[in-house]
């Protein structure tokens, strides 16, 4: 009777303190107040871009539970190539614009037209009426002269 009782008592106590043992470790008690989460490394679930927030989480390895932080967004745009809007020349800045694609944000370049070459003009001796010159073009907008170079 004295070894039941005692059998009884050790396996009260081995019971008892297998419950303190796993509630602490927060195995009972999934997602409870007393575990000590131990999180794995941020893992990105929804990219950020330029228009919108991203999402990341991280993932308790003891009980499970699941936190989510937003990710801001970034000011990595999607744009697509310049477009001339102002026509430009080589007296002139014109305007480009591209867009983005995702947020329809505008980049705004001011660009200096290329000069308009005409034909090559062969060089001239000079004689003792009339200049001579080197071989050149000629700029049709602002009359400069351009050798090959």
């Amino acid at each position: 009777m004295k070894r039941r009782i005692n059998l009884a008592l050790m396996c009260a106590l081995v019971i008892l303190l297998c419950i303190v043992f796993l509630s602490s470790c927060d195995l009972i008690n999934p997602g409870g107040d007393e575990c000590s989460h131990s999180f794995t490394d941020w893992e990105i679930t929804k990219s950020a871009t330029c228009a919108t927030e991203g999402v990341r989480q991280r993932k308790c390895s003891l009980c499970g539970f699941t936190e989510e932080a937003k990710v801001e967004k970034n000011a990595s745009h999607d744009y697509g190539e310049f477009a001339l809007v102002e026509e430009n020349d080589c007296l002139r800045t014109g305007k480009a614009v591209r867009t983005c694609k995702r947020c329809g944000d505008e980049d705004v370049a001011f660009v200096l037209g290329d000069h308009a070459y005409g034909e090559w003009i062969e060089a001239k001796e000079p004689t003792l009426n009339e200049e001579g010159c080197i071989g050149h073009y000629k700029c049709g907008v602002c009359g400069n002269a351009f050798d090959e170079d």
